[in-house]
């Protein structure tokens, strides 16, 4: 890589291309005209040191423009001593420059002003947006063959040029992250030449896969700006591709103020880009015209951005909930460039966005808007008038606020209940390098009793005056940190602050109960009678005929299939667990697909293949690589492979596994919920039957996801529900039965004032088909339907519940001419 500006070979190969170059003997303010024949379109100017002092005028329709002040653009490259693009309203002839930094070379873009080739443009309100190729928006392929040679220093350990004496810090990450994350940095099939013999400036290498979908914003302001869209995008084509030398567009896509999408670089689906320094390898940059530090994004543009991801998304099979493991970062899988490297890019009122755009990609909801922020109060330097940076003062507040430190995730105003226990998670960004358990913030509470715990390792270590590290952490990782709050018995008004995070928790209404201990309470004392339904004396639950061969246990249990979405698994224990039947001491450790087998490792020793079982003593598991917070289960954590994916099982005793069913929160009255643990349980002992198999062929009963079984959540949602805890142990291994079957206890959200039948949502054959007729619902009246109205609404059983009537009551109104037994080997006879 050679920077050296003013050898004669260098200075031969500018005026070879029509390139303008100039140097002076002395280090004065200076002002110098220049003159272009064709005229042209925008320049940019390449340097010899990282500090820059010049300004460009051009001359408009007669009269001169403001002074642009160049800046260095350092965030694609450390290494690259290449001006930021200065982009004309108009062709222009006549430019003037003035400044201390010499030498300088004139780098200036002239560009085809022809109209895009394919008329039909990707503008909304039409069905699917399209994206223009290459070819359509006009791209000079010739640019991919000849032209100016550099090399980005993020590829594979460019040594600096000898304009550099010191190393620059950020090439230093990327060396050091090299290092750290080497399979993260390995593309395939590097193209060095087209078909025809052609050699490629850049050679095309390609992605393993695509991890991030990153946004980016081109800081060059469309408002006001006369040009047409594709202009613009060709003009950032000729500066990446000529003026930093790269030989092509960094970007994968671009996208224009009328939503009009674009192909970026050359090469196709996984082709690696140069969007973002250092992580190019595993991602895909998406470029939004204009600058969004001082515009707000117009709403097809953001349409057409939404409509892309979930493309994207889909084509790269991107699982959007959950999150990424990039570089020692946890990320979300869309994120905007400064989440990866110190940058203004994607510009605040997209950056300030990107949670709503991620919630509309999700859902599918691609037309839905967005709100945007207010905007910052402005930053006024009095130390320096003139302006020092590319940085608008909106970006120098920004910069400030939010860098390094704890960020509140949602609200920091929260209503709650008296002894209510509330996870919540904050986000820390790292300033340096920490240690585990090394303190993050310090912690400050109004009232003693305000309990803090964090999770630390899979354990909940009780915090005092400090929060803590998890894990280790690199300088600039972000990481997502839970807690649980445990709030005082009492009415009242708590203040928590975490760093400079203050939260406010109002604590009212009816205390919640205490937990009972996990043993089968006595029944309630006043209980009403039940009508028509048939009470057994109790009995140990025992494991029901025609299930899975299973440990022996004292009752049932239920095997979960967990959407666990990462192709590898970081668990970890606290105490000691039992490894396929072999007790070893606890720790972290990880598990892999080998082929058709699960691999269990702690660090780099074999200690598990094929089906591996994994059982705590704690008696919690954590799967630590899964970044949500209901990553945490009781019972036995099963590894398999299954359709080539690697596939994890939580197999654990159904009063477990209801326990955190995420059905019905303590926010529900009481009756209701135990109205509703004895349908789920009947719901999950009917499937776990060998005819009536809800996934027939698969090694597991049910799935954590509700749109194909039943909201599992693990010990999170238990520990923060103790009143459903009571309404599960009240009921324990209730069922409901009807000639001596497990119904099959379907239940729903809502309906407009009357259940249906399962012959109106077309269910042939449906089970005891005549407990579900269809009834009024007259507690639901005036309410929409939500979910399939055959069985038991959520808010026909929370109407009755609060008219006073019983759990058994509710079942006995939606599934009429039931029993209610306890389940044995007897009742699946």
């Amino acid at each position: 890589m050679h920077n050296c500006m003013c050898s004669s070979r260098f200075f031969l190969a500018l005026l070879s291309v029509g390139i303008v170059f100039l140097m002076t003997g002395t280090i004065i303010s200076s002002e110098k005209d220049y003159f272009f024949d064709p005229p042209i379109d925008g320049l940019s100017m390449g340097v010899e040191t990282d500090v820059i002092d010049l300004a460009v005028s051009a001359q408009i329709d007669k009269l001169w423009s403001a002074w642009s002040t160049l800046e260095i653009e350092k965030e694609f490259d450390p290494l690259l001593r290449e001006s930021n693009l200065l982009l004309f309203p108009k062709p222009i002839s006549h430019l003037r420059i003035r400044g201390k930094t010499t030498p300088y070379v004139l780098h200036p873009i002239r560009i085809s002003h022809e109209p895009i080739r394919y008329t039909i443009a990707a503008r909304l309100p039409l069905q699917k947006p399209h994206i223009l190729s290459r070819i359509q928006w006009g791209a000079d392929e010739s640019l991919l063959f000849t032209g100016r040679e550099t090399q980005r220093s993020d590829v594979n350990h460019t040594t600096p040029s000898n304009g550099f004496e010191e190393i620059p810090d950020r090439v230093k990450e990327c060396e050091e992250l090299q290092k750290r994350f080497p399979q993260e940095f390995r593309s395939h099939d590097r193209t060095l030449q087209d078909p025809e013999g052609k050699r490629y400036r850049w050679p095309l290498e390609f992605s393993p896969s695509v991890h991030l979908l990153v946004v980016h914003h081109t800081a060059l302001a469309i408002s006001g700006d006369p040009r047409p869209p594709v202009e613009r995008v060709r003009a950032l084509y000729q500066y990446h591709a000529n003026n930093r030398g790269w030989g092509d567009i960094g970007y994968n896509f671009l996208i224009d103020e009328e939503g009009q999408i674009y192909e970026g670089r050359a090469g196709g689906d996984f082709v690696v880009g140069g969007h973002a320094y250092c992580h190019n390898v595993g991602s895909m940059g998406i470029a939004l015209l204009g600058n969004f530090d001082q515009e707000k994004p117009p709403l097809p543009q953001i349409q057409s951005l939404q409509w892309l991801l979930r493309e994207l998304a889909e084509k790269y099979d991107i699982n959007l909930q959950s999150r990424v493991r990039f570089h020692g970062k946890t990320l979300p899988p869309i994120v905007g460039h400064q989440a990866l490297v110190s940058t203004d890019c994607p510009g605040y009122y997209v950056y300030e966005t990107l949670d709503q755009i991620r919630h509309n990609v999700t859902k599918g909801d691609i037309k839905a808007a967005v709100v945007f922020p207010e905007p910052l109060r402005k930053y006024v330097d009095h130390t320096d008038k003139r302006r020092t940076s590319r940085m608008s003062q909106i970006n120098l507040v920004q910069k400030i606020q939010r860098k390094y430190g704890i960020f509140p995730i949602g609200s920091t105003k929260i209503s709650a209940r008296p002894g209510q226990s509330l996870a919540f998670s904050v986000r820390f960004v790292s300033e340096a390098e920490i240690q585990e358990r090394q303190r993050l913030a310090s912690i400050q509470r109004s009232h003693k009793d305000l309990i803090l715990t964090q999770e630390i390792a899979g354990a909940d270590s009780r915090l005092r005056d400090a929060l803590l590290a998890p894990h280790p952490l690199q300088r600039n990782e972000e990481v997502i940190v839970r807690m649980t709050l445990h709030l005082p018995e009492h009415e009242g008004s708590y203040l928590l602050t975490i760093g400079d995070v203050k939260y406010v928790f109002d604590v009212s209404g009816r205390r919640l109960r205490k937990t009972a201990p996990r043993s089968l309470p006595p029944e309630k004392k006043n209980e009403r009678p039940q009508k028509n339904l048939i009470r057994l004396p109790q009995k140990t639950p025992t494991l029901p005929k025609g299930l899975p061969i299973r440990p022996a246990v004292g009752e049932p249990t239920i095997r979960i299939h967990l959407s666990y979405p990462h192709s590898a698994a970081t668990l970890a224990s606290p105490s000691s667990i039992t490894i396929n039947g072999e007790v070893v001491s606890g720790g972290e450790f990880i598990l892999q697909k080998k082929e058709d087998s699960c691999v269990l490792l702690r660090k780099d020793t074999l200690i598990a293949k094929g089906i591996v079982r994994i059982t705590p003593k704690n008696p919690v598991l954590t799967i630590t690589s899964w970044d949500r917070s209901a990553n945490r289960f009781r019972g036995t954590v099963e590894c398999r492979i299954i359709d080539a994916k690697l596939t994890l099982i939580n197999e654990l005793a159904l009063e477990d596994y209801l326990a955190g069913l995420a059905e019905e929160p303590d926010s529900q009255p009481y009756e209701k919920q135990r109205a509703f643990a004895i349908a789920a349980r009947t719901y999950a002992a009917h499937y776990m039957q060998e005819q009536y198999r809800k996934f027939p062929g698969m090694p597991y009963d049910g799935s954590d996801n509700p749109a194909e079984f039943q909201a599992y959540g693990g010990v999170v949602f238990e520990e923060a529900n103790p009143q459903w805890i009571q309404a599960v142990q009240s009921t324990a291994g209730k069922v409901l039965m009807k000639d001596g079957e497990i119904i099959r206890a379907a239940y729903f959200s809502s309906d407009d004032g009357r259940t249906r039948s399962p012959q109106e949502r077309g269910w042939q054959n449906f089970p005891s088909a005549e407990v579900f007729v269809s009834k009024p619902d007259p507690w639901c009246k005036g309410l929409s339907m939500h979910g399939h109205g055959v069985g038991m609404s959520g808010c026909g059983a929370g109407g009755q519940a609060r008219e006073g009537k019983n759990a058994e009551e509710i079942l006995e109104y939606y599934y009429p001419g039931i029993e209610l037994r306890i389940l044995t080997p007897e009742t699946n006879q």
